[in-house]
Parts: structure tokens; sequence; C-alpha cells
């Protein structure tokens, strides 16, 4: 009888060592695990060994353009240095992987070193575009392996946004075609599909002469400015088209239709039309006169891998964090805003303004960091980790963890 009734208590004790597990879990805030290839992390290309794994790889994560190599490290050595060249110049803006089973060279029927890249899943149109480029070159050399990779990455038409500007500022051997209007993908999808397709049908006749990007006017409009495009885009749903051409930028004066943006190209390649050449303010910064900063003030709390989890996920501050890389020119830029925000909420005990060098330090688990500089809201409850995506001034930083602050100001 003593043993049954052991045996019944531990049953019980058990149970609800599960169930409190269970409902404290429902209260902590998990992280996800981090993509494959997020900045900081090893290897610097995943290494796949069957067709499974490509596939896998090839369909994952539709907003980042991949790249795969195949080698047979027995007669393309040299071919594998030149490739790892490449992934230390850029191994945190693309996703590298590679193949050196001989299976599986052999199951592809692939003699010696082949190269794809493939542009991001969820802007590619099938019915005007590849879904894969092979690099043609039979054996690698980085610098035309790493302009084609920059290219050829991508879409016919995509969408420019913070996470990959700087893949769009790294194609710098053809202009640049920008189409600015409200973009909404929860509430309007549709609308920016419209404009795509309208746009995929001009931009099938420029491959390789012209880059074709759509991006939100509300972000981007200090490039609205230099398209001299401002009062153009007024009205919710107005749309303005120019052309960027190295420091040189072309306005389109019609309104948007296929005929009229057809017309505009046209003019440009026949040099018909006059552009403004864009010179750098110095010394002020573009953000309401703030000085140029090169490096973070001591108001910014420097997070690394160490003490992560202790600033971030065991106190109760709102946090404000920027992912960044060094080499950024976007991240250079946005760093006088940052000390700017740090500085405004630097009597307030309850905010905390952070950076985090991704280039140094292995992305947090939950941070989906796939350009720079990336900007995540960590409330006072730590609930959710929000990625900011509105406008990269001092007023609207400040306002935004106003509002979405859980602690109470001073």
């Amino acid at each position: 009888m003593k043993i049954i009734t052991n045996w019944l208590l531990t049953i019980i004790i058990t149970y609800l060592t599960i169930k409190y597990c269970q409902c404290y879990e429902d209260d902590v805030y998990e992280h996800p695990e981090p993509r494959e290839g997020a900045p900081g992390q090893t290897p610097k290309a995943k290494l796949l060994n069957d067709t499974i794994q490509i596939n896998e790889f090839i369909n994952s994560d539709d907003q980042a353009p991949k790249v795969i190599a195949y080698f047979d490290l027995t007669t393309n050595l040299n071919d594998k240095e030149e490739f790892d060249k490449i992934l230390k110049d850029d191994e945190h803006i693309y996703r590298f992987a590679y193949v050196t089973d001989k299976q599986v060279l052999e199951e592809l029927k692939y003699d010696g070193c082949a190269v794809f890249v493939y542009p991001p899943i969820k802007y590619v149109s099938t019915k005007y575009e590849k879904t894969k480029y092979r690099y043609s070159a039979k054996n690698l050399k980085k610098e035309p392996l790493q302009r084609f990779i920059r290219l050829k990455s991508m879409p016919l038409v995509g969408e420019r946004n913070y996470e990959n500007d700087i893949r769009y500022d790294l194609v710098t051997q053809i202009p640049h075609l920008a189409l600015f209007t409200e973009i909404d993908m929860d509430k309007n999808p549709k609308g920016f599909q419209y404009l795509t397709n309208r746009l995929r049908k001009i931009a099938v006749k420029y491959v390789n002469k012209l880059l074709f990007y759509i991006a939100d006017k509300t972000k981007y409009s200090q490039d609205t400015e230099y398209y001299g495009l401002t009062n153009e885009l007024t009205n919710r749903k107005d749309v303005a088209v120019g052309i960027k051409n190295g420091m040189f930028y072309y306005k389109m004066k019609k309104s948007f239709s296929i005929d009229n943006v057809q017309e505009f190209i046209t003019n440009f390649f026949n040099g018909d039309i006059i552009g403004t050449e864009r010179i750098d303010k110095e010394p002020e910064d573009e953000d309401k006169g703030l000085p140029k900063e090169t490096e973070f003030t001591s108001d910014v709390i420097e997070l690394t891998n160490e003490n992560f989890d202790k600033i971030v996920n065991y106190n109760d501050h709102d946090i404000l964090i920027d992912f960044y890389a060094p080499w950024c020119g976007h991240c250079k830029q946005l760093k006088s805003v940052i000390n700017a925000v740090a500085k405004k909420f630097k009597n307030d005990p309850n905010v905390v303004i952070a950076s985090f060098d991704a280039t140094v330090h292995d992305i947090p688990k939950g941070y989906d960091v796939q350009g720079y500089p990336t900007l995540y809201f960590v409330s006072g409850n730590k609930r959710k980790a929000v990625n900011y995506e509105g406008q990269r001034d001092l007023d609207s930083l400040v306002s935004y963890i106003d509002y979405h602050r859980k602690t109470e100001a001073p």
C-alpha cells in the first residue's frame, strides 16, 4: 500500500511540475532560432550535402537572395579560394552555400565548378524573369563573380527597404529607376503588386541596363527630395518616378503610366533630359542639422553577446537597439540620430538606447537582421521585440518610444 501511495504521489508531483513549467513558459519571452547565415554566425557559407538540403536552402527565406557554388575539391581549389574572398566581403549581405559531395555533383551533372545566383523568391515573376542565373566563366575570379552576384541577385522589379538597402547600393554598374508611392503590404498588397506588374512590362526590355525598384515615399522621403519629387507625392496614392545615375538624379515630370515611363527612359538614354547632381552637405548631417558623428556617444549602451541577456532580457527597461555594421554607410549616417535619441532619454532611467555590432557578435535569437542598420524596440514587459520600420529621424524615434513604452516616464 505504501508503495502504491508513493507511486501515485510521484505521478501527481510530476504532473504538477510539467503543468507549472508549461504555464511559466507561456509567460516567458522566448525567441525563435536565428536564420542561417545571419551576420556574425559561422560558418560563412552553409555546406549542403544532398539535393534535399539544396532545395530547402533555395526555398527558405523568400526575401533573401542566395548563392550556391559547386566545387570538386580535387580540381577546383583555386576557384574555392576566389569564392571565399567574396564571402569575406559579402557574407552578411547574401546567403551563401556550397556543395562538394562528388555524388551530388555527378547527380546534377556539374563537371567542374558552377555558381548559381537566386534572386529573392518573393519578388520574382517567372513570366518575366528567371529564378536562377548561372555564372558562365569556367574559372572563378573574385571581381567579375562579385559583380555578377550583386547584379543577378536583384529581382527584375523589387521593393527597396531598410533591410536590403545595401544590396541596391552595391549595384553601381547600371542606373537605377525608382518608383515612389505608399507601400502597405498588410492592408494593400494588391496595390504594390499592380505597380510591380506594370513596371515589369518595361523592365524586361532593360535587363542589365537599368535596375528597377519600388520604395515607400515616407521611408525614403530624403531620396524623393534628391529627385525633386516631393511636391508630386503630397497625396496618399500619389506615384512618382525618377532615375539615379551615379550622383545625378533625373525626374519624370509626367504622371505615371507605362507609356510615360517608357518615354522617360528613352529620353534618359538619349541624353535628352538634364539631371541634378547631389552634393552631400558637410559638415552638417541631413537630419535637422545634427552634427555628423562617426562614433556612438557614451549615452548609447554597447551590447555584446555577453551582456545582451542582462541588459535586454532580464530587466524592465524599454530598449531601442540599433543593429549595425561599421562599414555600412547608412549606419554611419544614422549614428548622429541614435546619439541624439540617447541624449534625449539620458535622464530617463527606464529607457535604454543601445547599439549592437552585428559583424562581431552573433545575432541574438528572435532578431531577424538581414541588412543594416536594423532597429528593434523591446518594450518593458519583454513580450515582444518589434522591428522598427518608421522614419529614422530624431522626432519620429522619440515619438515612437514615448508612445510604445511600457514603463512610466519620470
